[in-house]
């Protein structure tokens, strides 16, 4: 028997890669969502996945975007809160500013796609007691900020320095994709117990005991290194999972559908390099590697499985 997967994708849109690197122009909020969007609905029905999408509210708002939103839903995928700018250091504000984030990102996308959204990721893999008691409050029924790795602010930093961005942005005080110590964070699906109440949270999985990444973002950059290292690491990775009983929980991008060919401007961006087609192509083969071990679920669906789970850790932010 295969053992349970669950699969979600983070829809952040060409205009917050453009402000992760201070680039000029992104209050335009430029978009790519026709270039992408229908490369991620043909990739998942090829592969017969059912995916949750982490939606930015700001992006819900716009108009050409619509569209596009719909037919992700149509398409029979759920609806996720990725909050409403997209702010890595949303989590550090006070609670009032945070109740307001997230009900104008779920006023903007329950508008614009009909569904109401009670799952969260934060757009910097972090979390907070403010973060979390407001999730709670406004009935929320899981989180999936945590993203327990070593090398996440490593990553980041380096990525920065080659894309020569301002300093201001270099040193920010609650840097993107979180801090050295988010590695001994828990990988497995648990309880935040907040204000008298808990919600659960749904780890993005990383490798267990090595703590390193294995989202689809990764293995696109051990690619652009070689095919066969990708392969080799991602097969581990599973076996990995497999030994420790962890049922892995696999992020998307929209990067992962795209490349230099095709946003020229996001070209620096690791595993950018090649060609669209043959980056959807390895998306594919991904995908298809770890169907052979799991059953992917859309993540939504998975945390309806999870959340009644006798035997899950209780934990304090």
């Amino acid at each position: 028997m295969r053992q349970i997967a669950s699969i979600s994708l983070d829809l952040d849109n060409k205009w917050s890669y453009l402000r992760a690197q201070g680039v000029e122009g992104w209050e335009q909020f430029p978009s790519y969502f026709s270039l992408v969007v229908p490369k991620i609905l043909a990739i998942a029905d090829q592969c017969r996945l059912a995916l949750t999408v982490f939606v930015v509210g700001r992006d819900a708002e716009i108009a050409d975007n619509v569209p596009w939103l719909q037919q992700i839903v149509a398409a029979g995928h759920d609806i996720g809160n990725h909050s409403y700018m997209h702010e890595p250091w949303m989590q550090e504000n006070p609670i009032e500013e945070i109740e307001i984030e997230l009900h104008k990102a779920a006023k903007a996308i329950e508008s614009a796609t009909g569904q109401k959204t009670n799952s969260f990721r934060g757009p910097g893999f972090a979390v907070s007691t403010n973060l979390l008691t407001v999730l709670q409050d406004q009935g929320y029924v899981y989180d999936a900020s945590v993203f327990p790795t070593f090398l996440g602010s490593i990553l980041r930093k380096a990525a920065l320095e080659r894309a020569e961005v301002p300093d201001a942005i270099k040193n920010a005080p609650n840097p993107e994709f979180g801090r050295f110590g988010d590695g001994f964070r828990s990988v497995t699906p648990h309880r935040w117990s907040v204000n008298g109440g808990s919600i659960l949270e749904i780890p993005v999985t990383t490798m267990p005991v090595f703590r390193v990444p294995i989202h689809l973002t990764y293995l696109h950059f051990l690619a652009s290194k070689s095919k066969l290292l990708a392969k080799l690491y991602l097969w581990f990775a599973l076996t990995m999972c497999k030994i420790f009983r962890v049922e892995p929980s696999i992020l998307l991008h929209p990067l992962d559908f795209i490349a230099a060919d095709t946003v020229p401007e996001l070209g620096h961006f690791p595993g950018m390099g090649g060609s669209t087609e043959e980056k959807c192509a390895l998306t594919i083969e991904f995908l298809q590697q770890i169907q052979k071990g799991f059953k992917l679920m859309s993540l939504s669906e998975y945390a309806t499985l999870v959340q009644h789970r006798q035997r899950l850790k209780v934990m304090t932010p």
